[in-house]
């Protein structure tokens, strides 16, 4: 049988990539941008968050909830959206109750989740709110705090 013989050209520069010529022309990974909604782990951050925020007179919008709550995940793409178009004007933070305890809900008299609770300057400036239905109250009452 004939053999083959295949001519390969000599490497020219045009197409002399090296893997460390690959590695440096690789463009830098995007940022990640921070959560709208800034999950908290007690009651001693929230009122860290609420005293940082009181000097920048931004309001503080807090959502308690609970993994188990089915009406705490049915709000929460409506508060991440609502965060997300007040990034830069109002904080937005979330507290899972299960780390706070029984005790905590009966002291709060917190009767039904999610719970909602908003400060500006420091000052708490809403009643209690509940609920599925209370993201119209809460967008609301965020939106007269940033008149």
């Amino acid at each position: 049988p004939a053999s083959m013989v295949i001519a390969v050209p000599p490497p020219s520069s045009a197409f002399n990539l090296s893997l460390a010529s690959i590695l440096t022309a690789a463009p830098a990974p995007a940022e990640t941008p921070a959560p709208a909604v800034t999950p908290l782990e007690s009651l001693a951050a929230v009122n860290a968050a609420v005293a940082a925020a009181a000097a920048s007179g931004r309001p503080v919008v807090v959502k308690f909830y609970a993994s188990w709550c089915r009406s705490c995940k049915g709000i929460a793409p409506k508060v991440v959206k609502m965060a997300g178009a007040m990034r830069g004007s109002a904080e937005f933070y979330e507290v899972n109750i299960s780390a706070l305890g029984k005790q905590w809900m009966e002291e709060e008299g917190v009767a039904a989740l999610p719970y909602f609770k908003v400060w500006k300057g420091g000052e708490e400036r809403l009643g209690k709110a509940y609920g599925w239905n209370e993201s119209v109250a809460l967008k609301k009452a965020v939106e007269e705090l940033l008149e």
